[in-house]
């Protein structure tokens, strides 16, 4: 089961940020916000990537910042865009290749 969402955070006036979180980053949601589950659907490798390395980033496992885009330019080469999506996603539930280093 999935803990990705994407969230839809109110900001100033009508603006909207729309971003990929889990769930500890609902918690941090301001009042008007919204979120709905991520899937394999509704997400794109690029949005995949960049979350990984954000959470990465974020844990201070800088030397995971940027693999997760090689990596899924790699498994598109080599297979095809949906396998890179589809791994990628099992990826991001886990929060990062970082997360399975312990």
């Amino acid at each position: 089961m999935s803990n990705l969402f994407w969230i839809n955070e109110k900001c100033d006036g009508d603006e909207v940020n729309r971003y990929l979180g889990n769930a500890h980053s609902l918690s941090f949601c301001g009042k008007g916000s919204t979120s709905e589950k991520a899937t394999v659907d509704n997400t794109t490798l690029e949005d995949l990537e960049e979350y990984c390395d954000s959470e990465a980033e974020g844990a201070n496992y800088h030397h995971f910042v940027g693999v997760h885009k090689k990596l899924g330019t790699l498994i598109s080469k080599k297979s095809n865009s949906a396998v890179a999506k589809a791994v990628m996603f099992e990826i991001a539930i886990a929060g990062g290749l970082h997360e399975f280093n312990d």
